[in-house]
């Protein structure tokens, strides 16, 4: 009942895990337990490899009284495959984001448009490491490109490294608290009283400034990690072309393995119109409904007290605001309207 010394407050919460009180998401009845949580020897054997596996070269390169070198056996070659990629895969990952923890330190804050720059100098990568022609010159035309392409791929990367819970084992920058992404602008929106006044903004002029901005900043954070992002990186036809561009500059190491390998794109937040949903144009697009029944319309009506006959309008003229302000990029496709995060 009274705080001690050295001791960490928890709270018990009963199965099912329904909402999380560190970061404020919450879930439906019908997504599974381990969508939401990372059990205890739940990272499976690859992870467990990897990480070991890291340990150990760790350890020999500081007591220095063995090579740090290390030779692993399997019967199956499909396992060996396996994890190589993982072991791989985790090296890439972890050179990332150091290297963004890096910028971080030093310039306190990063924007969308040099994060990519910062983080590829404090890779430690020399031009050998990552062209696919190790025998190329800095001076060269060709290194210009190769260096180009690389930070194309690396903002890729981390745009890509923002999605919520595809890592169960290990999970972002963000999840740990070494990274905090702000909207510029946010706060200065929530503070002018009289964009709040209008007849269709529910109970959000009954909120204060700080409550406005919680609750706005759940609403984008919740684009950011359905990686709902309007930038040319998530685009699939500018894809396309770094793609080639990737394999033709980078190495196996650090490039892409074909140019059939996927890419994942920006996906969309749609506010369906009248006309049917199901229309050419939005078939290959990964898309999230605006309703009141979707998480953020459940989210609004709960936290701001709305009837269901509000919401409509509400929602309507909330994302108006958030356009008209610049958080938002709007898409219209017949009759619905569709939004994506602005990335600047």
């Amino acid at each position: 009942e009274e705080e001690i010394e050295g001791t960490v407050k928890m709270w018990w919460q009963r199965k099912p895990f329904r909402l999380c009180l560190n970061c404020g998401e919450f879930y439906e009845k019908k997504e599974g337990e381990f969508t939401k949580l990372a059990y205890l020897s739940s990272e499976g054997r690859s992870s467990a490899t990897t990480i070991t596996a890291v340990s150990l070269l760790h350890q020999s390169k500081e007591l220095g009284s063995v090579r740090d070198k290390l030779l692993s056996f399997t019967d199956n070659r499909q396992d060996a495959s396996l994890q190589a990629g993982h072991f791989n895969d985790f090296v890439q990952l972890s050179i990332l984001r150091s290297a963004l923890v890096h910028s971080l330190r030093e310039n306190g804050e990063l924007r969308f448009h040099n994060v990519a720059d910062e983080v590829v100098k404090r890779t430690g990568l020399k031009l050998s490491d990552i062209a696919r022609m190790k025998e190329i010159e800095e001076s060269s035309p060709e290194a210009k490109n190769v260096w180009d392409t690389f930070t194309e791929l690396t903002l890729y990367r981390l745009f890509a490294d923002l999605r919520r819970g595809w890592r169960f084992t290990q999970p972002n920058l963000e999840h740990l608290g070494l990274l905090r992404i702000d909207y510029e602008g946010l706060k200065e929106l929530c503070e002018n009283e009289e964009i709040w006044q209008g007849n269709e903004s529910g109970k959000m002029r009954e909120k204060s400034s700080g409550e406005r901005e919680r609750i706005l900043r759940v609403f984008l954070d919740h684009f950011r990690h359905k990686l709902a992002i309007s930038n040319k990186i998530l685009n699939p036809e500018y894809q396309k072309q770094l793609k080639r561009r990737v394999v033709h500059h980078i190495n196996d190491f650090w490039g892409l393995e074909s140019e059939e390998e996927p890419m994942r794109s920006a996906s969309l937040f749609v506010l369906y119109g009248r006309g049917p949903k199901d229309i050419p144009a939005l078939r290959s697009e990964m898309r999230f409904s605006l309703s009141d029944k979707s998480l953020l319309g459940k989210f609004l009506i709960r936290e701001l007290g709305l009837a269901l006959s509000e919401y409509n309008s509400f929602i309507k003229w909330l994302l108006d605001i958030l356009v008209k302000q610049g958080f938002l990029e709007q898409f219209a496709f017949e009759s619905h309207q569709c939004y994506r995060l602005n990335s600047s």
